[in-house]
């Protein structure tokens, strides 16, 4: 079986569209989404709708889909970083309808399934926590840690926006890396991962140039606040 893993969207519709084109000629037979969608970007609506469409057979929270679970209308914002959460938070809000809102607010933070003989495990940062980070370089005694309880052979994760494999404890780590923003090591294409679930597992990251420029006109466009932040993650690492 052949399923593509994507992670990370962050509301960039045009990085979004690049990985769906990809995606329709590779033949899947089907999509793994592992949260993060509508924050930070210029268009919630437009890739929650497209998400929607494409019925991905797993679609889990990452961290900044939790915040619908929170009162964050009274939240009072102190630093720059906050003021741009907030602001951004407001503007998602004015962005998806209210039966948007509760459809993410019911989704599940971690979801299992079987493909063929391998029992996988889907999380958004780790098996414990939804923003833990599961890094590659993480030490076996971290890992243990982190891992303890997990049965499942493979651990699908997206988070820290660093796609990789690493095998461990007779368990395969995977992360896709992300769609909407640059990635940890520089790379500002959208990525995402294609996975053959055959005798053994084989996966390949698929790493697409999509027009950056497109992307911030329609930031402009549509008004997204702090458009300078948005340029930065989706272009550079820092």
């Amino acid at each position: 079986m052949r399923i593509a893993v994507i992670s990370d969207i962050h509301g960039n519709s045009v990085a979004f569209d690049r990985v769906i084109d990809d995606i329709n000629i590779q033949n899947v037979e089907g999509v793994i989404f592992l949260g993060d969608l509508v924050s930070k970007g210029p268009d919630p609506k437009g890739v929650f709708d497209k998400l929607l469409k494409i019925k991905p057979m797993v679609w889990i929270k990452g961290n900044t889909d939790t915040w619908f679970d929170e009162n964050l209308e009274k939240w009072q914002p102190k630093t720059v970083m906050e003021k741009y959460l907030y602001n951004n938070y407001n503007y998602i809000l004015d962005s998806l309808t209210d039966k948007d809102i509760e459809s993410i607010k019911k989704l599940p933070e971690k979801q299992t399934l079987v493909i063929g003989k391998y029992n996988i495990l889907c999380v958004h940062g780790s098996p414990r926590k939804v923003d833990e980070d599961l890094l590659p370089e993480a030490t076996e005694d971290e890992l243990k840690e982190i891992l303890d309880g997990v049965t499942e052979d493979i651990i699908l994760s997206g988070h820290i926006h660093q796609p990789y494999v690493r095998k461990v404890f007779n368990k395969i780590i995977i992360n896709p890396g992300t769609v909407g923003f640059c990635n940890c090591y520089g790379d500002s294409r959208a990525s995402y991962a294609i996975i053959e679930f055959e005798n053994n597992v084989n996966v390949e990251f698929r790493k697409l140039d999509y027009d950056h420029q497109v992307a911030m006109d329609l930031a402009k466009e549509k008004g997204l606040p702090n458009i300078e932040l948005f340029e930065k993650f989706m272009k550079t690492s820092d």
